[in-house]
């Protein structure tokens, strides 16, 4: 079981508290956006407000999942746990003090309670009287060593004070949970032996329906009613865990436990039922849930009528709270990161997530900074959406209808935060919204009227547009068609459907026109006249005329949704004046101011290359459109954007192609036409750039035809590519690339492979490239790579006496025809000692070098013109007359089984050995020895009379005068068993042993017996073998079984005409 507390002192636990609350609100209040709505089905009216600690500001969310209403106020920074009272005013706690404001926030009044204890965050409540009710925090030092085992002298106990006070902090009634709880009420999960106790854990107050006190204790997993004049305790109630509850609870059992654990938010609903979350901390399997239940005080009986749960393994340890709404639903805050409303069914209508861990201790939904209002839809008529209390200016006369429901319809202060529309003419969005719920309608037409009275709007309200889509927060907003009543000052619409709706104004700006400047030259023809567009016009009007009033237009057009129009010709060498205006279904703006050119000779438009383009080859062909069959063309080329610095130009081409070669790869450069005709010049084309292809890599290492290419951690290196960022590298073992042993990507201009075939032929090519372009194929070439070095073999590496002229042996090499071998006094092979390059086999004898050196060999593979590396480089010490091998033992061989008692060890011959050591033992660490012999000549030893059914352990040293050998390894046997057969007895006549036998067994007589019949019989029942037995000069008789199978026989002994059987088993 958890242990919540642990050794700490109070002044430790309030440091600890500070820190979560700075790290966990502070860090987390940068995260709030992180919430999202998850799911959105008309849920009900209002705006989600939820508690956190650190919570620097007022705000709430609405179910865009939008933080809206933020106040930063200094009287509102740092305010946290705030809730709606019944009186419509919040209660904000701050500074260890609750203050009231009304719903625009002002401030009413502080609690100013300056008594003993502590206020408690976790609730307060307002009383029928005006009053509040407070929890306070109330901290006693007990002597819990005389309650429990191990319990603390000075123990400090936290428990909790209720405290009736008014706005100036005057007590009426107070009560001490210490007065009426006993300290070994509180559930097993809580240790009694810790420094500092958490005795109730009280985390909610209200009123019961006759004005008692409700007190959900959490610790006490409790709800304890109190009676407010007397103070007593009327009944105390609670679930399996509770150590007090005086209820019987029906249709709430699970897994044996009935009712809640370690509950909050308690809420006593209309109908006197209990709503509350329970947190389900001391069920077996734990799991979180909001429960209501149906309370008999009289008979203290508990009925639950209905509870949701996340999910059968959905748990919460802490915080957690319910709210029973206006349509039904129910608001389920989980603790952690995500708030749910759900229906009577527990479907869901509403659920907001945290992306990051984001605890919650309450949540709550209301109806404040907007207005709701609530109506029974179910046949056709005019339904006012307005009352005493709150006015939405909505009005709706249902034509015709399939379904019904209790409609409600939301006025919101402000436009969606999320919009998009079927037609954008509006011009603004009006910051307003209407959203209806109206789930159990599944056709609805009619009419909408908003009244215009309290909608904050300057302008031509006949311009005014109802938009409205399906659902809140989703879809597009479709444009209704919609009137003003201007004598009643309400706008109409029709809909077929019920939603989302606003208001959105089509009145439109003046268009402010940005070029060309005025009394600009443009050309005659395919100029390009440019405004402002503004918003909500659809289309647009353009004029064009000779003179400032416009009354003989040479272009009168409109033009859909743009801001250009491009005029097709106009007379050269003219002023022209012109003039735009929007347009919509239900405005014309104003003309715009008008602006001035005046045309020359047109430009001609450039055609190839296209602007931008790049990889072009140096080689390039420009083209143009041709002007008029007058026209001659003059073409400027260079590398700067500003012409600067001319590359090449060339005047008076006829044609409108012309081609010319530039000189650098990778390289931009622009180009632009002017059109010539007579002694009129136009003005230069808008320039066009290009940039040429970048220029192939060029392989440097490895050469083309290149043999004995390097097959490990080889390097493949090639030029620096000017404008590339990478290189893209293939290496095939085929010229048309199909077969890729290498295609990588590489930033640097050489690659460093591991590892080739050996002896292959391989083709390479690069290519480079950046983001945006890449050069051609690098020109392939061809290598073949190097033989396959050989593999070393004998002598083992680091060998110690080597015979000279002894066998050197090493791999075969693939393709090779002969060998190469060097011995060296040294590792680089400074100090040749022997050498030979032309050996055509793997196996050489016939090096010689001097005794008791330390030698360096290595070995090169040859063919024709190709070879390999050296081998890697191994060493030997040669012999030095004295040296010992480690001998080898063999038989019997290791881990043998069914060995027989007695019989011989073996070993190989150790050259220049006078000797060896032997040790037997029954110990694999040799901890004691059956045999240790030093002075064993050969290479053999004799053993008798080993243990049946036992495992030996066995080693050999050589040695001579002047050295040991190392240990042999270490073997093993195991010796046969002594199989007792039911007639062996020690006490019988007659004794047969061993059991099993192999080539013999011995019959042994406990008493003298002159003459005794054998008798053996076979499994099948013939008889093999008898014989007379004579006991009198022999208590023993040996029997040879040599050539029995093994298998199990039945001995007869017949003495004074009595016979007895025996059994006997052979096994070889």
């Amino acid at each position: 079981m958890r242990r919540l507390f642990t050794c700490l002192n109070l002044d430790k636990i309030r440091l600890i508290l500070l820190v979560i609350v700075t790290l966990t609100g502070n860090q987390l209040l940068g995260q709030i956006n992180q919430w999202e709505v998850t799911t959105l089905i008309e849920p009900s009216a209002g705006y989600i407000k939820f508690d956190h600690d650190g919570n620097e500001n007022f705000y709430l969310f609405d179910n865009y999942g939008e933080k809206i209403y933020l106040d930063n106020s200094s009287a509102l920074k740092g305010s946290n746990y705030c809730k709606i009272l019944s009186n419509g005013y919040w209660s904000v706690y701050k500074d260890s003090k609750y203050h009231i404001y009304d719903q625009s926030m002002n401030f009413i009044e502080t609690i100013n309670y300056s008594g003993n204890y502590y206020i408690d965050i976790h609730d307060m409540n307002i009383l029928p009287n005006g009053h509040y009710i407070l929890i306070c925090v109330e901290n006693r030092t007990m002597d819990l060593s005389k309650i429990v085992d191990g319990g603390q002298e000075n123990a400090t106990v936290i428990g909790a004070h209720l405290i009736e006070v008014d706005k100036d902090g005057n007590v009426y009634w107070t009560w001490s949970s210490f007065d009426h709880y006993k300290i070994t009420d509180i559930t097993d999960e809580i240790d009694l032996t810790q420094p500092v106790v958490p005795f109730t854990h009280a985390n909610s107050v209200t009123t019961d329906l006759d004005g008692n006190i409700l007190l959900s204790c959490r610790n006490l997993d409790e709800i304890t009613k109190i009676n407010k004049e007397t103070g007593a305790i009327i009944w105390r109630m609670g679930g399996s865990a509770c150590k007090n509850n005086e209820f019987l609870f029906l249709n709430d059992t699970i897994d044996g436990f009935f009712g809640f654990s370690h509950q909050h938010s308690l809420v006593v609903l209309p109908n006197g039922n209990f709503l509350l979350y329970d947190n389900g901390t001391m069920k077996p399997n734990q799991y979180s849930r909001a429960v209501e239940y149906a309370v008999n005080q009289n008979t203290k009986v508990v009925t639950k009528v209905w509870d949701c749960s996340e999910s059968s393994n959905g748990y919460y340890s802490s915080k957690g709270s319910v709210q029973r709404l206006e349509n039904g639903n129910t608001l389920i805050n989980w603790g952690e990161d995500k708030i749910t409303e759900v229906r009577p069914d527990n479907s869901i209508a509403f659920e907001m997530r945290s992306k990051v861990y984001f605890p919650v201790y309450r949540a709550f939904r209301y109806i404040t900074k907007m207005n709701a209002v609530g109506k029974d839809i179910s046949a056709p008529g005019i339904y006012d959406f307005n009352d005493s209390k709150y006015k939405t200016n909505i009005k709706i006369d249902v034509k015709s209808l399939v379904g019904k429901s209790y409609a409600m319809v939301e006025k919101h202060n402000y436009s969606p935060s999320r919009q998009s529309f079927s037609v954008n003419n509006f011009s603004k969005i009006l910051p307003y919204r209407w959203v209806f719920s109206k789930r159990g309608i599944s056709s609805v037409l009619g009419e909408i009227s908003i009244n215009l009275d309290s909608i904050n709007y300057n302008g031509d309200r006949r311009k005014l547009t109802i938009y409205g889509r399906t659902s809140e927060a989703m879809g597009s907003f479709d444009e209704l068609t919609t009137n003003y009543d201007e004598s009643n000052n309400i706008l109409k619409a029709n809909f077929n459907t019920l939603g989302e709706f606003i208001i959105g104004s089509n009145e439109l700006d003046k268009p402010v026109i940005v070029s060309p400047v005025n009394d600009s030259q443009m050309p005659i023809k395919d100029g390009v006249l440019r405004w402002n567009r503004i918003k909500g016009a659809i289309a647009y009007r353009i004029e064009v005329a000779e003179e400032s009033n416009f009354e003989k237009r040479r272009i009168d057009t409109t033009v859909s949704d743009s801001d250009f129009f491009i005029y097709e010709l106009l007379n050269l060498k003219t002023k022209y004046y012109w003039r735009v205006a929007g347009l919509n279904s239900k405005d014309t703006s104003e003309w715009s101011d008008y602006g001035t050119f005046i045309t020359k000779i047109a430009p001609p438009r450039l055609v190839e290359p296209l602007n931008e383009s790049r990889g072009l080859l140096k080689s390039v062909t420009f083209k143009w459109n041709r002007i008029s069959d007058l026209s001659t063309y003059w073409i400027q080329i260079a590398k700067q954007e500003d012409f600067s610095d001319i590359y090449y130009e060339k005047k008076n081409i006829s044609d409108t192609t012309f081609n010319y070669s530039v000189d650098e790869n990778y390289r931009i450069y622009y180009w632009r036409i002017c059109s010539i005709e007579g002694a009129d010049t136009s003005y230069w084309s808008k320039p066009n750039n290009f940039i040429t292809i970048m220029s192939s890599p060029e392989v440097i290492t490895p050469s083309d035809k290149q043999i004995n290419v390097p097959i490990n951690d080889g390097v493949i290196r090639w030029n620096d590519v000017t404008g590339s960022t990478s290189y893209i590298i293939q290496v095939s073992k085929n010229i048309n690339f199909t077969e890729n042993i290498i295609d990588e990507i590489v930033s640097a201009n050489e690659f460093k492979y591991k590892k080739l075939e050996p002896f292959q032929n391989y083709w390479l090519r690069i290519k480079a490239f950046n983001p945006l372009d890449s050069s051609d194929w690098s020109n392939s070439i061809s290598f073949i790579t190097e033989l396959a070095k050989p593999q070393l073999s004998v002598p083992d590496n680091g060998a110690d006496e080597v015979e000279i002229g002894s066998d050197i042996v090493w791999n075969k090499v693939n393709n090779a025809e002969y060998y190469h071998l060097q011995i060296s006094l040294s590792d680089k092979f400074e100090s040749i000692l022997f050498e030979v390059d032309s050996i055509s086999t793997e196996i050489f004898k016939e090096w010689d070098t001097p005794k008791n050196t330390k030698v360096f060999w290595r070995v090169k593979a040859h063919k024709e013109n190709f070879e390999s590396d050296w081998s890697e480089v191994w060493s030997f010490s040669t012999e030095t007359g004295l040296y010992l091998s480690t001998p080898i033992l063999t038989a019997p061989s290791d881990m043998s089984h069914d060995i027989g008692r007695s019989g011989t060890l073996n070993w190989k011959r150790v050259k220049n050995a006078d000797g060896y050591i032997l040790w037997v033992s029954k110990s694999e660490l040799f901890e004691d020895f059956v045999i240790n012999d030093s002075n064993v000549i050969e290479e053999s030893y004799n053993y008798k009379d080993f243990e049946y059914d036992s495992t030996y352990y066995w080693v050999v040293k050589a040695y001579n005068q002047s050295k040991e050998s190392r240990w042999s390894r270490v073997y093993s046997f195991k010796v046969k068993s002594a199989i007792n057969i039911e007639d062996f007895n020690s006490e019988e006549e007659m004794i047969i042993y061993p059991q099993p036998a192999a080539s013999y067994f011995i019959i042994k007589s406990n008493s003298e017996t002159e003459r005794t019949y054998l008798e053996i019989i076979n499994p099948i029942g013939e008889i093999i073998m008898k014989k007379n037995l004579n006991f009198s000069d022999n208590e023993s008789s040996v029997i040879n079984t040599t050539g029995f199978n093994n298998g199990l026989y039945f001995i007869k002994l017949t003495n004074n005409s009595e016979s007895k059987i025996y059994k006997l088993l052979i096994f070889k």
